[in-house]
């Protein structure tokens, strides 16, 4: 369902009421067997089924289809392979049925001699009306964006590329928070001694003295056995059953020990076991994305108006440059992209490449040419780490230069100022600083993304009394004339 965005109401309602059965949970708290492990291929002799595609022959054959596919060759994986393939994945669902069946004849003799096992009761998949309401509109846009174009990706123009990517692109905060909530039912639900196995879990604590924190927010460490974790410092955690429980202060996997910050509900709470788990509401960007769908479908993905940069990146469009050249002989990258970050005109201007490859260090000095312009220069990336990684080059690209450049960033908490640096939490000091004595500012999308911060760019020239060298169109519009630099590497 996720990957392919396909069927994810029916998929939803599954979900939601509880139809689908965890055999191999039920299995290992049920039986106690005389096997290796509890997987379904080891169990298969208890239940008498023999697969029709032996296991030690199709290993291979999963090898050499494998391979041709990420080699895009499976136009000649062979037909005896597919066969194969298809038998295998025949015999797993068998089996399947056959645990199952299995399990019901145990049950029914247990319930012959007597012992009352109960069903569990049938839940209601119930879809919020904040959430179905928002499907229909995310439905009839997509059938906006999409209509008349064709099935066929080769027969596509790159306008109607654009189109289609956009219109599967404004669920894509939804199906991944699908992903994040199910998988936290799916943990809340666990006992203690699955919490054990869960990569995501941590089992058999126990606990330690005190260490430090304060009265309503303490520091409780404790021990836990040999266990593989993925838990790592400042996760959320919750015990079992879902309650918010506090957030890991350290963790250490040598000496096997956890300090957990507590919440003042908790402080007196000691569980055998937690998960981790946390929820970062993407709602401000999935608005965005709806915003630039409703746009293009009422004004088209082509030409000049509001989103112009990112209707120009879905389409992958040459960059508009006031000079219209990209390329001039003998000009070097960096001094190339020096000159392309100066001269768009209301565009995009994408720069790629591995690690090491000089993105952050010429960028930096792209935006030092487009502060030095009078330019006010927005940076955004994914963390609040990467972002700072870009304002210090900046900083440093300003020394090597002999000039000053006046930078903010807006953090969740508060940091002290560094010179040519400036730290907020707060969003309107982060604009009004904008709007008055600083040239670079960075925030995450979260920011950016909020309706009103699109036309920040003009007015803030217009207040500093600069002239206005993006456009010669007077006025104060959203959208326009905001010109962000990706500062993410």
């Amino acid at each position: 369902m996720g990957r392919y965005a396909t069927r994810e109401n029916e998929v939803d309602d599954l979900l939601r009421a509880e139809i689908f059965v965890d055999l191999y949970s039920v299995v290992r708290h049920s039986i106690r067997a005389s096997v290796e492990s509890y997987s379904i291929k080891k169990l298969e002799p208890l239940y008498s089924f023999v697969r029709a595609i032996p296991l030690e022959e199709v290993g291979a054959t999963m090898a050499r289809t494998q391979a041709r596919l990420e080699m895009a060759d499976a136009d000649d994986v062979p037909e005896d392979d597919k066969a194969a393939i298809r038998g295998y994945n025949r015999d797993d669902c068998s089996s399947t049925e056959g645990l199952r069946d299995w399990l019901e004849k145990l049950r029914a003799a247990l319930v012959a001699d007597g012992s009352d096992i109960e069903r569990p009761a049938p839940s209601e998949a119930e879809i919020g009306a904040k959430l179905d309401d928002r499907q229909r509109k995310v439905a009839a846009l997509v059938a906006r964006l999409t209509e008349g174009v064709p099935d066929d990706v080769v027969e596509r123009s790159s306008e109607q590329r654009g189109r289609w990517l956009l219109a599967h692109m404004l669920d894509w905060h939804g199906r991944e928070n699908k992903s994040v909530w199910w998988e936290y039912f799916r943990l809340r639900d666990l006992s203690t001694d699955d919490l054990l196995y869960e990569r995501d879990g941590v089992a058999d604590l126990t606990f330690l003295e005190p260490r430090g924190g304060t009265a309503k927010a303490p520091i409780h460490p404790y021990s836990f056995t040999p266990q593989d974790t993925d838990i790592r410092a400042d996760d959320e955690l919750r015990s079992v059953g879902g309650e918010k429980f506090g957030r890991v202060v350290a963790i250490s996997l040598d000496d096997r020990t956890i300090d957990i910050k507590k919440r003042a509900d908790t402080a007196g709470l000691h569980p055998a076991a937690v998960f981790a788990h946390s929820f970062v509401d993407t709602q401000v960007l999935a608005d965005a994305l709806m915003r630039i769908g409703e746009y293009v479908a009422d004004h088209g993905m082509e030409g000049d108006g509001d989103h112009r940069a990112a209707r120009d990146l879905l389409m992958t469009v040459t960059p508009h440059l006031r000079n219209g050249q990209l390329q001039v002989d003998g000009e070097g990258g960096l001094a190339a992209a020096t000159r392309i970050a100066v001269e768009l005109e209301e565009s995009v201007f994408p720069v790629q490449g591995p690690p090491g490859a000089g993105k952050t260090f010429t960028g930096a000095r792209m935006i030092l040419a487009l502060a030095r312009q009078g330019r006010t220069v927005g940076i955004t990336a994914n963390s609040h780490k990467v972002i700072r990684n870009l304002l210090d080059e900046v900083r440093v690209a300003a020394r090597e230069q002999g000039g000053g450049v006046e930078c903010i960033q807006k953090l969740p908490d508060k940091e002290n100022d560094l010179p040519g640096l400036r730290f907020t939490t707060d969003n309107a000091a982060f604009l009004d600083a904008l709007n008055s004595d600083r040239h670079v500012g960075g925030a995450t999308g979260w920011f950016w993304a909020r309706p009103g911060r699109s036309g920040m760019r003009r007015c803030a020239l217009r207040r500093r009394g600069r002239p206005n060298v993006a456009s010669e169109r007077p006025g104060c519009l959203p959208g326009r004339t905001k010109r962000r630099l990706a500062g993410r590497s």
